[in-house]
């Protein structure tokens, strides 16, 4: 049994780690307190990390005592965001009690080591440090980027529109950068075959199931990295069955996309728009370039796999569940 600690807010890299953790353990055994109300009001309600698992009804006395008792196998602390940090520092004795199953995680868009800060506020470091943004090469934390619900996944085959896809946030900081300038490119080389939205601060983008809506129609979809490299619009892309062209990595990528196999990567806006173009003009290369992603998606990047990942890392191989067909619920 899992005691996974949450803030209120939608968060993709802790709420589709807990996902992942009910795909390999059962619902019934992973316990998010205080109980987040994203990861139970139903798949997509508002935001694509929005959840439909059944609700527990654990107190905060039964929680308290089966932690005190050891009765949690792992202890997850997901993130430092809102609550988290202040829930940690009310319980620093009964997670003393638990030092040696603490994974601790940060989903955030930097690469900076906030091990530290984890190890701060319990007083103790923690057994398992996870880190969504690290720098190749950087030992100090295990690679966890987001992973994706493979529930999701979309037959390749079924009918869409034959153009690329490129509707994205641009942020202050990507003003005048990469990310704003392909989306100007694609619609002047692609012309009708290109279905681009630009969003700047303070304009209404459209709601979750239209968005995917148009995302599973396109036979191609264009991914620039984010603030960090990863995006949930690379996973979510994988799943929707299109062709990814996506940025080249920038950080550790474990279980990595092949290369004009399982996707097509650019690093600079022109290479973005000639991979587009010709996918485009070559639907069967398109296709199988989206079934080898959408294949790479449920067998290295569904979120199950994601936590049985940390879940080895902790020494639980040994009691492993067997995975559901691989999709999860």
């Amino acid at each position: 049994m899992i005691l996974y600690l949450c803030d209120a807010a939608p968060d993709y890299g802790a709420d589709y780690l807990y996902d992942g953790f009910c795909s390999l353990l059962g619902a019934e055994n992973v316990i998010d307190w205080p109980s987040k109300a994203n990861l139970h009001g139903g798949e997509r309600a508002s935001f694509d990390c929005d959840l439909a698992w059944p609700q527990h009804y654990w107190d905060a006395k039964r929680v308290n005592d089966t932690l005190w008792s050891g009765g949690f196998e792992l202890v997850v602390i997901p993130s430092l965001r809102s609550e988290i940090p202040h829930m940690v520092s009310r319980g620093t004795k009964a997670l003393r009690r638990n030092r040696d199953r603490i994974v601790c995680c940060d989903f955030e868009d930097h690469a900076l080591n906030t091990r530290p800060l984890f190890a701060d506020l319990l007083g103790f470091e923690p057994t398992l440090y996870c880190k969504r943004e690290l720098p190749v090469g950087e030992t100090w934390a295990m690679p966890l980027p987001f992973g994706y619900p493979a529930r999701r996944c979309v037959p390749v085959n079924q009918q869409r529109h034959n153009r690329a896809f490129y509707h994205v946030q641009v942020w202050p900081w990507a003003v005048g950068g990469l990310r704003e300038q392909l989306g100007y490119d694609l619609r002047r080389a692609l012309g009708d075959d290109a279905s681009v939205g630009l969003f700047y601060e303070g304009q209404q983008r459209p709601g979750v199931r239209a968005y995917w809506d148009r995302l599973q129609r396109a036979t191609v979809s264009v991914v620039p990295a984010g603030h960090g490299y990863f995006t949930n619009r690379l996973f979510e892309s994988l799943a929707a069955g299109c062709a990814v062209v996506a940025e080249a990595p920038t950080m550790t990528f474990p279980g990595a996309l092949v290369d004009d196999l399982e996707w097509v990567t650019f690093r600079n806006e022109m290479d973005a728009v000639d991979a587009a173009q010709r996918l485009i003009a070559e639907p069967e290369e398109a296709s199988a370039i989206a079934s080898a992603g959408q294949c790479a998606l449920r067998e290295r990047h569904s979120t199950e796999v994601r936590a049985r990942a940390v879940w080895r890392a902790m020494g639980m191989d040994r009691r492993e569940p067997v995975l559901r067909d691989g999709m999860g619920r």
